[in-house]
């Protein structure tokens, strides 16, 4: 009788361990699927030439150069700017000449989606013409936003902690010992909300 009534402790005692390892694998499971939720999409590479706030005023500012040299005031320049869906907002505008740059003021309105904007700049006189394309991206906040790269550097490092984290709180659910298990536990959800 008192063989039977062992057993069966020992087996709810397995059964619990079963149940612990299956719920530490699903959580294990959503946390790395949560994670994976963060992976930027790779989007073509440009060279960004600056960095603007959404929806805020821009003062664009080109040297006009034709084949190498800067031009004087006998040229004229125009802009065009392509938004991210490449919709046209700008159609050879003129820019207007300040003796060292050729400028074009854009209003809030057209700094607006976020994204990187293609602009153009068109320069000529009755015999000379040249043309420079330049990129430059509109984000929330005007400052150059995390790359690929770097998010996946970044995704991996937390990934790590919430891993070592897990098992930080497996060790606290297999202890007998309460304070140590709590000690464990605690430790496991700092790492987890501090990752």
């Amino acid at each position: 009788m008192f063989l039977i009534q062992e057993n069966i402790f020992k087996m709810k005692s397995h059964k619990e361990i079963m149940t612990r390892k299956k719920l530490f694998s699903i959580l294990m499971l959503i946390v790395l699927s949560l994670n994976l939720n963060f992976v930027l999409a790779q989007s073509e590479e440009v060279d960004i030439r600056f960095y603007h706030q959404f929806n805020t005023n821009l003062t664009i500012s080109e040297t006009c150069r034709v084949s190498g040299e800067v031009c004087d005031a006998t040229y004229s320049c125009n802009l065009s700017i392509l938004d991210p869906a490449q919709a046209q907002i700008i159609n050879q505008g003129a820019m207007t000449d300040n003796g060292t740059y050729q400028i074009f003021n854009l209003t809030e309105s057209q700094s607006d989606p976020n994204g990187i904007y293609s602009a153009t700049v068109d320069c000529g006189n009755t015999t000379l013409f040249g043309s420079n394309t330049f990129f430059y991206q509109v984000t929330p906040d005007g400052s150059k936003p995390i790359d690929t790269g770097q998010s996946l550097v970044l995704i991996v490092a937390v990934s790590i902690l919430i891993i070592i984290a897990l098992a930080i709180g497996f060790l606290g659910f297999k202890s007998t010992n309460t304070t140590i298990m709590l000690t464990f536990l605690s430790f496991s959800i700092l790492l987890i909300i501090f990752a």
